[in-house]
């Protein structure tokens, strides 16, 4: 709403005139009271039969009611005014955010698409997912109601499990796996796992130090044992992907543990059969050359004795 205000304030017609504060408190004080007879009498003064002032001036209006999952002053406001895709997605993440499910409810029978792509470019689920999914019910939630683990965008090989295996706990994704469907053949989902934790690690760790061994092998057994491919090529299996970003240098999810530097991941993934002699797309290098360059001795010395390792 700034950033509107802003926008207002330099003379923007097409964002209509500003609502007045003692107006928008009035709306404020309807929706506290769960008033719904004043949240009419409100719009048809203020937002109707040739209004100056714009839907997105309740924004703030919206918030509360999803929040509290008044779902008959949400249906009051949508009713009255044809809405953006940006109303719904934004209603429909506050509702999420507070667990208002009959607000989500009504959004579907509206017409919102549960697996519409919102800013940026993530579906709800996804978002919740890159979140961590720490409202486990409201993930299973919208799994129920046909938000999918599995779509993904038309340009890249990315779905709602490449985000829970990045950032969702291990008994999460296990459960998306074995019960929901989850699909470990799609989304390039070693690769993600190998990066859990990096953005932390990232703001208090030198660039040269390697990542913490925290969980990330054990979701590289979860994976594996499921049946992820262990010797591709980052998007090697997605032609589409592998168009779009073929200028990088893409390696298998053993050159990214080697250049990491994480010791425990090298280990398993070699136990588990990883090819130490596939080369990376563009600069043809194997693994070892890739923890060479990244300066790290101690996985340097594994690959150069991958056999004791294997299994």
């Amino acid at each position: 709403m700034q950033s509107l205000r802003l926008m207002q304030a330099s003379g923007s017609k097409s964002l209509g005139t500003p609502l007045p504060d003692n107006i928008l408190n009035l709306f404020t004080v309807a929706v506290t009271a769960g008033d719904l007879d004043a949240i009419q009498t409100l719009l048809k003064e203020h937002f109707f039969n040739g209004s100056r002032y714009l839907i997105y001036e309740l924004y703030p209006v919206l918030s509360q009611a999803a929040r509290h999952d008044q779902v008959e002053i949400v249906k009051e406001i949508f009713v009255r005014d044809p809405f953006s895709f940006a109303t719904e997605d934004f209603v429909a993440r506050e509702a999420i955010d507070a667990g208002s499910g009959n607000t989500l409810l009504f959004l579907l029978k509206y017409g919102w698409d549960i697996n519409g792509r919102i800013q940026p470019g993530l579906t709800v689920l996804e978002t919740l997912l890159h979140h961590g999914g720490k409202d486990r019910d409201m993930v299973i939630w919208l799994i129920a109601h046909s938000a999918s683990l599995n779509e993904r965008p038309r340009h890249i090989d990315f779905t709602g499990m490449s985000q829970a295996v990045e950032h969702a706990s291990l008994p999460l994704v296990q459960e998306l796996l074995d019960e929901y469907g989850g699909d470990v053949l799609q989304g390039q989902l070693l690769h993600h796992a190998l990066k859990r934790g990096s953005r932390a690690q990232s703001r208090t760790q030198p660039e040269s130090k390697p990542p913490a061994a925290n969980d990330i092998v054990e979701m590289l057994g979860l994976l594996v044992e499921r049946g992820a491919p262990l010797n591709l090529t980052l998007y090697a299996n997605d032609g589409v992907s592998s168009y779009n970003f073929r200028i990088s240098d893409h390696g298998t999810p053993l050159h990214e543990a080697a250049q990491m530097g994480h010791v425990e991941a090298v280990r398993y993934l070699l136990a588990q059969g990883a090819d130490t002699s596939i080369t990376s797309t563009r600069s043809k290098t194997t693994a070892l050359a890739w923890a060479e360059k990244a300066g790290h001795k101690d996985v340097v010395a594994i690959l150069r004795s991958p056999e004791q390792y294997k299994l």
